[in-house]
């Protein structure tokens, strides 16, 4: 998952930076956004804001089953 190497540098790039929140959109597969969030949160810690749009893409049924996945993400 090259693209989710790329994404979780940029977003350690960003905190160096000042940056207080850090912004996706998922929706692309079940799998890569519950890595992506999680690789993320690692990487940043646990006091930078994480929040996810999926901008429709997922029905109640995968928000249901994905959401849960998440907890120690601390989505905003």
């Amino acid at each position: 998952h090259e693209d989710i190497d790329v994404m979780v540098a940029q977003a350690v790039e960003a905190v160096g930076k000042g940056f207080g929140t850090i912004y996706y959109k998922v929706g692309i597969g079940e799998e890569r956004d519950v890595e992506l969030v999680l690789r993320t949160r690692e990487a940043i810690g646990p006091y930078v804001r994480l929040r996810v749009d999926a901008n429709e893409l997922w029905r109640p049924s995968k928000a249901m089953r994905t959401l849960p996945r998440l907890p120690s993400a601390h989505l905003e």
